[in-house]
């Protein structure tokens, strides 16, 4: 059995043309497959939307003139109000309706291809499983690594969940999880959203070879001790824990330590980020903070296909990106095995 070499975070623009080449060509022909057939249409509710906000406008600047001329005659008022509030209305709402409507058709045509599988292919590193069912079970199994920042008493809402396979043999889980909660101070109501990914890996069948840790950990007390190592910024920032101080050595090499931080860096500003990991029992799990949207696809309407194309592609590249980052925690030590090196 081959042993994971120690493995390079490769750059965005790397991975980028990684991902690129299997997934742009057939998000491009779903969303012109929608768009196509609406050529002419297009056209027409962007110029209904224009003229809808050029009555906006008037309906503002319009009335100040009847005022001004007129010495605020209510009568002139009204109709200069409904004259110009009305047309926006009807034009804005019927150029709602029409891109409401397409972004259904359009969401309806992307949920056949699952662009986040393709992705996952051209990494080369994870197979995608599918969607997992969403139940109570995967809140209790996450609550121990919860941030210490969140109170105990935030809601805790699932909001999307997948099985995929590490190196195609390590089962694994991921949970994107929102926690809301409120704060009450003299009288004021403010409300508190966060939201943390988790991803458990299963490695039951190694576990006997390898050294209990903790990384980056500042969510739960398990007893270990601090390890201290060579790179001393991986020691002031890692917090690097064991109950083993020679054999997690093994584990953590100057070159992983390294590596590690860098990948530190990298995180800044992505959707999953500020990474602990953790191997207890027959997981290694990594928890870190996230958002709203991550691994769902999201995009803003455009009347442009080319637009929505782009959109959808920087959302789910970033999604990916971000998702495989905070993998690597997992990656980089050399002690997975990879049966295709």
């Amino acid at each position: 059995m081959a042993i994971a070499r120690v493995k390079e975070v490769v750059s965005f623009e790397e991975f980028e043309t990684q991902v690129k080449e299997k997934c742009y060509d057939s998000l491009a022909d779903a969303v012109n497959k929608v768009y196509e057939p609406k050529k002419t249409q297009m056209k027409n509710m962007k110029i209904i939307f224009i003229f809808g906000i050029l009555f906006g406008f008037l309906a503002f600047f319009v009335p100040l003139l009847v005022v001004y001329l007129t010495d605020f005659n209510i009568i002139y008022l009204s109709i200069a109000l409904i004259l110009c509030i009305i047309p926006c209305l009807i034009l804005i709402s019927v150029s709602e309706f029409f891109k409401k409507r397409t972004k259904k058709e359009l969401s309806k045509e992307l949920s056949k291809i699952n662009f986040y599988q393709t992705a996952f292919k051209a990494t080369s590193q994870m197979s995608f499983d599918g969607l997992g069912d969403i139940d109570n079970a995967s809140l209790l199994r996450t609550q121990n690594f919860v941030s210490k920042d969140i109170p105990n008493y935030a809601t805790k809402t699932l909001i999307n969940q997948f099985n995929f396979k590490l190196f195609d043999k390590y089962s694994s889980d991921f949970y994107n999880i929102n926690y809301q909660w409120v704060v009450e101070y003299k009288n004021n109501k403010t409300t508190y959203n966060r939201w943390r990914s988790y991803v458990f890996i299963n490695i039951k069948d190694e576990v006997k070879k390898l050294v209990p840790f903790a990384l980056f950990n500042n969510t739960i007390s398990i007893g270990f001790e601090k390890v201290k190592l060579e790179n001393q910024e991986f020691n002031s920032k890692a917090n690097l824990q064991s109950n083993d101080q020679i054999g997690i050595r093994t584990i953590f090499t100057p070159l992983t330590q390294e590596l590690i931080m860098e990948t530190r860096k990298k995180q800044e500003g992505m959707l999953f980020s500020k990474t602990s990991m953790f191997l207890i029992g027959n997981y290694i799990v990594l928890a870190g903070d996230s958002s709203e949207g991550f691994m769902v696809i999201n995009f803003p309407f455009s009347f442009s296909a080319e637009k929505i194309i782009n959109s959808i592609y920087k959302d789910i590249i970033k999604d990916v990106y971000s998702f495989y980052l905070a993998l690597s925690y997992a990656i980089i030590p050399p002690y997975l095995s990879d049966d295709r090196n």
